[in-house]
């Protein structure tokens, strides 16, 4: 089995394919940039 942990915030063609495959999904969130997001936690 298979789990996608998307840390992109996802696209629609890729939303489309997990559906059709029915895969689980798990959508990640990040405040800022890569770069910066560890100061504003």
């Amino acid at each position: 089995p298979f789990i996608v942990n998307d840390v992109s915030g996802g696209c629609e063609e890729m939303w489309a394919l997990l559906g059709r495959l029915g895969l689980p999904y798990i959508a990640m969130h990040t405040r800022g940039t890569p770069k910066n997001m560890q100061s504003l936690t």
